[in-house]
């Protein structure tokens, strides 16, 4: 049996204890407050596989700085990656593996099983 994938409401509690903006990506839940669309040209900055390798996904370009979300805003490589990837200054917010596998494949298609 599969374990049980941690709830919305852990990765808001999550962010918040982080000090982290929490996204919510899934366009079912675009009512929801934390709903944060993905902008398609800020996605493309990062490559798919970078994207889906390393569980990240770019969500908007403003100012010189990519937004992105991941469900492990503390992984160091994240940060990293995603600096190195675009080439601009980064800011991390948090969201749930569901709504990042969710945003993958609305940007990139359905990825592998």
């Amino acid at each position: 049996m599969a374990p049980l994938a941690p709830s919305p409401s852990f990765y808001r509690r999550l962010a918040r204890h982080a000090g982290l903006p929490f996204v919510t990506l899934d366009p079912a839940r675009s009512h929801d407050p934390d709903f944060q669309s993905v902008n398609r040209l800020a996605a493309e900055l990062l490559s798919e596989p970078t994207a889906r390798r390393h569980r990240m996904i770019a969500l908007a370009y403003r100012d010189g700085v990519v937004t992105v979300a991941a469900p492990d805003p503390f992984d160091p490589l994240v940060r990293e990656i995603a600096a190195l990837s675009t080439r601009r200054e980064v800011r991390v917010v948090l969201t749930s593996e569901h709504d990042l596998a969710v945003a993958l494949d609305r940007v990139f298609g359905p990825g592998p099983e």
